[in-house]
């Protein structure tokens, strides 16, 4: 079931329909999901895209990209001409019009840019960045014109103003750990660590993804990988840390205490969406989140991953990843009572029966939850390097968007795939 979290075009449906239009998009940058071809508005007839029925909603997307005012901000993104006017939970060719400011606070509501990310790859693969609307439509269709499987896309804001160092962006690579999903049980690793791109940062090259994709997997081929200035292009949180402490010792949003407040508060807010249904008892899943940071301070998820990438590759992952797993062993065998609240499912007990089971045993377990907005009381426990930020059963609007998008998933699993490991 981590498809639904994995999966971009499922983690933004479930983060739209749990959290509401306007909480979503302060985790996630405004996001476009695109499962069909685009209208051009020339060859095509009315209706259809090389003989592909398209919605007509695909009309108002193709007006938000390359229309009059696709360079206009508005009070509300889903009315008027240019978005996809009437959508509360868009999903059409695509759901959510894209913020008109090129990201974050200080992209400028002159030029619009968006990323587009096939919606269940991985490792950078197939990602490209436009800020020309004919181009991005041209290269939408043109990828579901080669696809020989059911393909889906997500266009998505593009934050343009990310906080730099030493001129190159970066994201933070933060591990999460989820014991159960009924209750929800989620931990926190107390480290993570940095991955940069090779190249300074700049918007007057959209095309050089050593630049705007700080994925290892990317950057390792980059020429400047060896020179960049930053050994392994990462940093510990340490480091950051202390850089943060030395060039913005006033800006509190910056500092190592909301910084982890901020992290938990997006880890745990994402997490609520996921659902309780389809985890088996006393397992585990380890995700990776990829968190940008922007100039204000203000933390954007980019991505979930399922099964991080675990390769000792450098010596910040090599003593972080073996921090993450002994730690990790602390957890499920010596306090597996915190991390697997709910007994595993025995084979003589009927599906009601242990529904009823799970039931008793959650009601018996204190909620907590360590986000800040949160009405519940934090967690306070922590086992080895790992925090206990959530625990407690969903309220009945997640359950049921998160299942819906598992349904969802379920259907057109034949035709998606996951790389996981990036």
């Amino acid at each position: 079931t981590a498809a639904v979290m994995t999966h971009k075009d499922l983690l933004a449906e479930a983060l739209l329909a749990t959290h509401g239009e306007d909480a979503a998009w302060e985790l996630l940058p405004r996001s476009y999901i695109v499962r069909a071809p685009l209208p051009t508005g020339e060859d095509d007839d009315e209706g259809s895209v090389n003989g592909e029925t398209v919605d007509d909603d695909g009309e108002a997307l193709l007006a938000a990209l390359t229309g009059p005012d696709a360079t206009a901000t508005t009070d509300d993104p889903l009315s008027g001409d240019s978005c996809l006017a009437g959508a509360s939970v868009p999903d059409v060719a695509g759901g959510g019009e894209v913020r008109a400011d090129g990201g974050g606070d200080g992209g400028g509501a002159e030029r619009k840019v968006w990323i587009v990310k096939p919606a269940a790859a991985a490792r950078g693969v197939g990602i490209e960045l436009f800020d020309d609307g004919a181009a991005l439509v041209e290269f939408v269709n043109r990828e579901f014109a080669r696809s020989h499987a059911e393909a889906a896309f997500v266009v998505q804001e593009y934050v343009g103003n990310p906080l730099v160092i030493r001129g190159k962006k970066f994201d933070i690579r933060q591990f999460v750990l989820v014991t159960s999903l009924n209750p929800l049980t989620v931990f926190v690793l107390d480290d993570a660590y940095l991955r940069f791109s090779t190249e300074d940062y700049t918007l007057d090259n959209l095309d050089d993804r050593f630049i705007h994709l700080t994925n290892h997997q990317v950057q390792k081929d980059s020429a400047s990988y060896a020179s960049s200035g930053i050994p392994g292009n990462q940093w510990s949180l340490a480091q950051l840390t202390a850089h943060l402490a030395a060039e913005y010792p006033d800006t509190p949003q910056l500092s190592p205490t909301a910084l982890r407040a901020n992290m938990i508060d997006l880890v745990v807010k994402t997490l609520d969406a996921w659902g309780p249904d389809g985890h088996r008892g006393r397992s585990l899943e380890l995700l990776g989140f990829d968190v940008l940071v922007d100039e204000t301070g203000k933390l954007w998820l980019l991505e979930v991953n399922i099964s991080p990438g675990l390769h000792l590759t450098t010596d910040i992952v090599r003593a972080h990843h073996s921090h993450a797993i002994e730690s990790l062993f602390q957890v499920v065998l010596d306090d597996s009572q915190t991390a697997f609240p709910s007994p595993s499912a025995h084979a003589s007990l009927s599906p009601d029966e242990r529904a009823a089971a799970a039931a008793v045993r959650a009601a018996a377990i204190l909620p907590c939850s360590s986000a800040t907005s949160s009405p519940l009381p934090p967690c306070e426990i922590k086992v080895g390097g790992w925090e206990l930020v959530r625990r407690g059963e969903y309220d009945a609007a997640a359950a049921t968007a998160a299942s819906g998008a598992f349904a969802e998933f379920q259907a057109s699993s034949a035709s998606l795939s996951i790389s996981s490991m990036s």
